[in-house]
């Protein structure tokens, strides 16, 4: 029954089931529903149960955890974003596979722990392990957010020898290069992929290495011919191209944009819909940013100190302070 909460996005409810379930000493809790259970305080990022369900684990298995019992509690406590602890267990492990090792690189880069995510894929080559997909994405991953193009290249070569390719290498490798001052590589890259083999995330990939360049003007006019090879944007390639916006053809291009993402039902997008105020608020149309944000259904942090900042760039301090009042009646911090 837990597993059937979980596979049903029910994660609350199999968890308080699973709560009963320990609390019964009439039934015998196995390991499917520990990793079950377990898989369900992950996807909450409920660390706080994480803890204690651990605390269970290691009573009832004498602190020596079995393998995949030890990978699972390391993946909930790195989506809870506590790699001190995922690293605690991953240290005190007498075996440890190719997801144990992964799991914890993942985890030091997704917490932007670059560094300690390199040291730690020499050391599993070290142990004997072959690099796979899952350690070269953080490779590069780590690579592009230190701008590391050394590493980059050399992950890059990897990938060529070995003939390894996965889903997203294209974009990933895009990513390293841009972020590294190699915008002709990252276009270079992009051009020898057949139209046919670009998906939606290696088009974003490569406007958006043109936006990191501040090269607004190659990517509209990747946009334009995204548009006319027939591959339909998103709500991620239309919240990269309208800060182009502001030094291209200014307002006009972006309500082109809008009407765009208006058709295609993009503009519900918490993102776009803050794109869309940014954009109109720096091209000197405060009025139509107020208008676009009064329309949105969801807003967040971001919407909010967007809409603000608009109204102070345009001396409209009154607004702006009003605003701000609004945040604080709806518990909206934006300092956080």
């Amino acid at each position: 029954m837990i597993g059937a909460y979980v596979q049903n996005a029910c994660y609350e409810e199999a968890l308080a089931l699973f709560l009963q379930v320990l609390g019964s000493n009439k039934v015998v809790v196995d390991d499917v529903t520990l990793l079950t259970s377990l898989t369900a305080i992950s996807l909450l990022q409920d660390g706080r149960l994480g803890r204690q369900v651990h605390a269970y684990l290691i009573k009832e298995n004498s602190n020596r955890l079995p393998l995949i019992l030890s990978n699972v509690v390391m993946v909930m406590y790195s989506r809870c974003n506590d790699v001190k602890s995922a690293f605690d267990i991953f240290c005190q492990m007498a075996e440890r596979d190719a997801f144990t090792w992964n799991t914890m690189i993942s985890a030091f880069v997704q917490n932007d722990l670059n560094f300690e995510g390199l040291i730690l894929i020499y050391e599993m080559q070290k142990d004997g392990l072959v690099v796979d997909p899952v350690a070269v994405t953080a490779l590069l991953s780590a690579a592009s957010n230190l701008g590391n193009l050394r590493v980059g290249r050399e992950t890059h070569g990897y990938l060529i020898r070995q003939g390894i390719e996965f889903e997203g290498m294209l974009s990933y490798l895009i990513d390293m290069y841009a972020k590294s001052c190699c915008v002709e590589t990252a276009k270079r890259l992009f051009d020898i992929y057949e139209c046919g083999e670009r998906d939606q995330v290696t088009w974003n990939a490569m406007i958006a290495a043109y936006m990191h360049d501040e090269d607004q003007e190659n990517s509209m006019l990747l946009f334009r011919k995204m548009l006319v090879e027939n591959h339909l944007p998103n709500e991620v390639t239309i919240s990269l191209i309208l800060p182009a916006c502001n030094t291209l053809g200014g307002i006009q291009v972006g309500k082109q944009i809008q009407a765009f993402a208006i058709r295609q039902i993009l503009d519900t997008h918490v993102f776009v819909g803050t794109a869309l105020v940014d954009m109109f608020a720096k091209c000197g149309a405060i009025e139509l940013a107020e208008k676009v944000f009064d329309r949105m259904t969801e807003k967040n942090r971001v919407t909010y100190t967007t809409m603000i900042l608009g109204f102070g760039q345009h001396g409209l301090g009154d607004r702006a302070l009003s605003l701000l009042k609004q945040c604080s009646l709806l518990e909206l911090s934006l300092m956080e």
